[in-house]
């Protein structure tokens, strides 16, 4: 009888053991904070998380220089024996004795750049940096899993990139994947273990633990950028894979280190998980990220454009161009404005300025700070934007086409100008505005200048530059015409130009 009561619980307790075999491998990985940390905490973090990374390989060619040597009018390339001494080095990468050598020729260099990615669908879905794909030709990616899969060619596809934040989308044809969880990278605090996961260095399958050393970093590789600082080891190789936190969940998609030796040297950034499920999300859903977009070109705000402005520094941009019918030009914003805030917060220069703008949603109201010039008097005023989506690559390049016919080639009245620079003892000088074209039907062509004129005065005040010129016609009262006395072929003459089409 006491024979038997052993063998019937021995074979309860062999149940619970084959039960608790067959129902963990499927559940989902937490961590009991309840618990110390050992070092067997890493370790089942790195057994839940490490099938969900992928390693990524992208192949494309760089034109590179090729020294080519001339012989009696032939063409030579060196030769390849081996080098007898100085002066055959000399002649192969330097120059050859008695002949000429260029090099206006190229050749096709193949470069390989290595990454990893995130599953973050069982279908195939995969998430990667930007830069690691960015330069990778048709059907040059590749793609390998944990278990040694490999897919390549028409098995992987582009979904959508998202230059911005440097973030892609992947896929490949395969279901029921082990995929990564997200975690809430708004939760993540300063001093939190975390494991970074990837291919470092084309090292495989590699695991390497930190902390988080900071929040809220902006490094200037991508133009949105709210990055996770993290002191786990991160080098070549692991951008887009995960930051994990110790519940083995994705907080971050490990993006770039900060170094001088391009290897890491106690800092690395990651993008984070919250921005990084937002993207892929749109990315699965349509193909791209609906970016804020107000429809205007920008220049650099100089210390001389401030300056006239009245403000002290050089922090925020100029504006160049409005686009016809565009948000902006609905709300007011004309040429000439210099924009100093976005939603009450300074912006230093364009890339301030897209940054601000890319980030905020479709359809989203954005208040603009801006200094305006009117009557020989500068003004601050507050305008409201409402944003729309931004155009497409090929929309964006029609757009930055017109506005560089526009700002760079004629200015408000219609004239393209150069400076007359001559030589004097003491240097080169500015002597004069020269007229190098005229737009069809502009103030200036109604006005009968034509290129070749030289422009002498403007509102009486003598031109020397373009800079002269420009000062020039800020020097009118509002709806007056300019007077302009100008030189054509020896004659001086006088012509007036209206401030804009009548």
């Amino acid at each position: 009888m006491e024979l038997f009561t052993q063998r019937i619980i021995r074979g309860f307790f062999i149940s619970l053991i084959v039960l608790a075999m067959v129902i963990l491998p499927s559940a989902s990985f937490s961590l009991d904070k309840n618990k110390p940390l050992t070092s067997q905490t890493f370790i089942d973090v790195a057994k839940a998380t490490l099938p969900t990374v992928v390693s990524i390989h992208a192949k494309g060619h760089l034109d590179a220089p090729k020294i080519i040597f001339k012989r009696e009018g032939k063409e030579k390339a060196p030769p390849k024996e081996k080098l007898p001494g100085p002066e055959e080095f000399f002649r192969r990468f330097f120059f050859h004795f008695g002949e000429p050598f260029e090099l206006p020729f190229h050749e096709e260099l193949e470069f390989t750049t290595a990454g990893s990615g995130i599953i973050i669908r069982p279908n195939g879905y995969i998430l990667t940096n930007y830069h690691v794909i960015r330069q990778a030709e048709d059907d040059g990616i590749e793609i390998t899993l944990h278990d040694a899969r490999s897919f390549s060619g028409d098995d992987v596809k582009i979904v959508g990139v998202d230059e911005f934040t440097d973030l892609a989308l992947l896929k490949i044809n395969v279901d029921d994947l082990p995929t990564a969880e997200w975690g809430n990278s708004d939760e993540t605090q300063v001093g939190e273990w975390v494991l970074a996961l990837g291919d470092p260095l084309q090292f495989n399958n590699s695991v390497t633990q930190g902390i988080i050393s900071a929040k809220h970093r902006v490094i200037g590789k991508a133009l949105i950028e709210d990055l996770l600082q993290t002191t786990a080891i991160i080098n070549p190789g692991n951008s887009g894979g995960p930051l994990v936190n110790l519940d083995g969940r994705v907080i971050g998609v490990n993006m770039a280190i900060a170094s001088n030796v391009a290897r890491w040297q106690g800092i690395g950034f990651a993008i984070p998980s919250n921005e990084a499920k937002k993207i892929s999300d749109a990315l699965i859903e349509k193909g791209a990220v609906a970016r804020g977009y107000i429809g205007v070109g920008m220049d650099a705000l100089t210390h001389r454009i401030a300056s006239y402005y009245g403000l002290e520094e050089p922090k925020g941009i100029v504006v160049s161009y409005v686009q016809p019918d565009g948000p902006a030009e609905k709300a007011g914003i004309k040429r000439y404005d210099v924009v100093t805030e976005v939603d009450g917060k300074p912006i230093e220069n364009q890339y301030d300025m897209l940054r601000s703008i890319a980030s905020k949603d479709v359809g989203e109201k954005v208040k603009l700070t801006l200094h305006r010039e009117e009557d020989g008097k500068v003004k601050e005023l507050t305008l409201t934007v409402t944003t729309t989506e931004r155009p497409s690559e090929e929309e964006m390049q029609e757009l930055k086409q017109r506005e560089t016919v526009e700002k760079e080639t004629y200015d408000k009245l219609g004239l393209k100008l150069d400076n007359i620079v001559r030589e004097t003892e003491t240097g080169k000088v500015n002597a004069g505005v020269e007229v190098k074209g005229v737009k069809p039907n502009s103030p200036a062509a109604k006005s009968g200048l034509q290129p070749g004129d030289i422009i002498a005065e403007v509102n009486k005040i003598d031109i020397k530059s373009i800079d002269d010129y420009r000062t020039a016609l800020r020097k009118v009262q509002k709806d007056k015409d300019h007077l302009v006395m100008f030189e054509r072929d020896g004659v001086m003459r006088i012509t007036t130009i209206p401030q804009q089409e009548k």
